[in-house]
């Protein structure tokens, strides 16, 4: 089945790519054209659609040789993906053939990984932000593939991830490829980038809708969208979506009761719910960002090697709490049709944040997303079990509450609660329990502070993107231009570059020096300076520097990120200040700066 749909995967796409070139080639608008993306969302989506069955297909395949037939355990999965409920044994079971297993799985993963593309270790998702905000879109042709591989033998073996990551990257990665084979623009590279994840993660989940604003929502910590994808990316997903249904049904992941909400009085526990998924997911950061920078970066041993032994420690959590290895959604089916106990969903939820950390951090190839989920549902049930115990005349759901917990815990974790609760409604196939979901969403956001993020590639807004800073400045320049009187001035300057060439760098009219760069704008002067180790203004805050009227300090472009100047930010050496001034202001900018 696997070489049908690699084949299939390559077949349609040369075919699709040769439409397309007739079709579309050439065009550099940044207007979203209805009738062009149509076009490219059946390409990208297709693809993304067949590289998440492939990727199901290949983790199937993979436990069932390795798990099942060496190891002798069965993990439970999904019915609806083929799966079973209950943790299997079989005759020929021994527990070091367990641990054996998701070692010699992260070794072979981690030899694939460093050997051909190190950029596909980890966690995808992250990846392809990276790629959108400071790579222009630009994905290597070859990680979709490594990644599928790796990510089928991680998680296939009992490593504790999610398929979101690398199907994610997956469907970027073809994006990023069909921008490259079409000549598109950076802004278009980067808008079918973020398509093809959509995509991926919107078929792989069955939620095509919530994977779309997952993906336009997940770039930020801010509560923005990168709004100019959303039509993008829910074109791609619906076809993405389509096309993995037709191979793997339509049915939604989960089977849950019917549940909606009608006691106004249970909100009370779901704030409660949303502060302990908020707690839970604090935690779930700060563990998993602490192996890997505590423990495994300071390992003496090369990075190929480092997913084994993540693997071997997987295991050995795996041992105590089964919940942990593999995926966990069978688990979590189980908790909603009320099969597991207290102790199963602690168990889980600790179990599953270790096994993560072991897994990903180490370097192994697998998502975040999946495990937020379940982590989410274990601590979702842990409560409604607790809560059905103290207030039995309430009449508390677990199963409800697991769903809730999955929303909220990856909303908050993630700053993305609109996609999640979008997400885990289309996972199972019912929107009865919104209210109790956005209300725990909205805690978890409000409580998890603003920097703690499973996805450190995350900005804080649009406006602090290097793959938005020049449309930033543009806009600024034409602003100042005509409050200066002169805006037919400021505009042309703007258009040519004259504003836009601060961050390029290239040659422009007022070059002065390697270190100052001069940009005359109507009566306004952009300045670009650098803050050099022995500059006076190293190391203050920007209120205590000596401007006059006239000065704005416009941003601080630091180590490849965007800052906007507050009267706290502290200037370091290396820093590039942009400062739009008067132009009699020019002279004292400059000796401010000591230039």
């Amino acid at each position: 089945m696997g070489r049908r749909l690699i084949a299939g995967v390559v077949s349609v796409g040369l075919a699709l790519q040769q439409l397309a070139r007739g079709l579309l080639g050439g065009q550099q608008d940044r207007q979203i054209d209805l009738r062009r993306w149509i076009v490219l969302s059946l390409m990208i989506g297709t693809v993304a659609g067949l590289g998440a069955a492939v990727l199901q297909a290949s983790i199937s395949w993979v436990s069932l040789a390795a798990l099942e037939r060496f190891a002798g355990v069965s993990p439970p999965g999904l019915p609806t993906e083929g799966g079973h409920l209950g943790q299997l044994y079989f005759g020929w079971y021994r527990w070091w053939r367990f641990l054996l297993v998701p070692t010699l799985g992260g070794l072979l993963a981690g030899f694939i990984v460093y050997r051909w593309a190190p950029e596909a270790e980890g966690h995808g998702t992250d990846a392809v932000i990276r790629s959108f905000h400071r790579e222009a879109g630009y994905i290597r042709a070859r990680v979709p593939l490594v990644k599928i591989v790796a990510s089928a033998i991680t998680l296939g073996t009992g490593g504790s991830g999610g398929r979101e990551g690398p199907i994610a990257q997956t469907g970027a990665g073809f994006g990023s490829w069909l921008a490259a084979a079409l000549r598109v623009s950076d802004y278009e590279r980067r808008l079918m980038v973020l398509a093809g994840a959509a995509g991926g993660i919107g078929a792989i989940f069955r939620a095509p809708l919530g994977g779309a604003l997952v993906v336009c929502e997940v770039l930020y910590r801010n509560m923005e969208f990168e709004y100019e994808a959303v039509l993008p990316a829910v074109l791609t997903a619906v076809v993405a979506y389509t096309v993995y249904a037709l191979m793997n049904g339509w049915t939604p992941m989960f089977a849950t009761p019917a549940a909606v909400f009608q006691e106004p009085r249970t909100l009370l526990l779901y704030l409660v719910l949303g502060a302990c998924v908020a707690a839970m997911g604090w935690l779930y950061v700060t563990v998993f960002y602490g192996v890997r920078d505590r423990v495994f970066s300071r390992l003496p041993l090369p990075r190929v090697l480092r997913p084994a032994v993540g693997g071997l420690l997987t295991g050995l959590v795996g041992l105590v709490a089964p919940q942990a290895i593999g995926l966990g959604y069978g688990w979590i089916q189980m908790g909603m049709l009320g099969r597991l106990t207290l102790r199963d969903y602690l168990l889980g939820a600790f179990g599953k944040i270790l096994a993560t950390g072991f897994t990903i951090s180490s370097g192994g190839s697998g998502g975040v997303f999946g495990p937020a989920v379940v982590i989410g549902g274990f601590t979702g049930g842990a409560v409604g079990t607790l809560f059905a115990r103290l207030v039995p005349s309430w009449h508390v759901a677990t199963a409800s509450f697991i769903l809730v917990g999955m929303a909220a815990f990856f909303g908050g974790a993630a700053k993305a609660p609109i996609g999640a609760l979008l997400m885990i409604s289309e996972m199972t196939a019912g929107y009865g329990l919104l209210v109790p979901l956005m209300l725990a969403c909205a805690v978890a956001v409000a409580l998890v502070p603003k920097r703690v993020s499973i996805y450190e590639e995350q900005v804080d807004g649009a406006v602090n993107s290097p793959a938005h800073f020049q449309r930033y400045l543009a806009h600024l320049g034409r602003a100042l231009g005509t409050l200066a009187g002169e805006p037919g001035r400021s505009e042309a300057a703007a258009q040519a570059g004259g504003v836009m060439a601060v961050v390029g760098g290239a040659p422009a009219e007022g070059a002065a020096g390697p270190d100052l760069r001069v940009f005359p704008l109507g009566d306004a002067t952009a300045l670009d300076v650098d803050v050099a180790g022995g500059s006076a203004v190293a190391g203050r805050r920007v209120r205590d520097l000596p401007l006059r009227d006239g000065v704005l300090l416009i941003a601080i472009r630091r180590r490849g990120h965007t800052l906007l100047p507050a009267g706290d930010t502290v200037l370091a050496p290396g820093d590039r200040v942009i400062v739009m001034a008067r132009r009699d202001r020019v002279e004292h900018v400059l000796q401010t700066f000591g230039r």
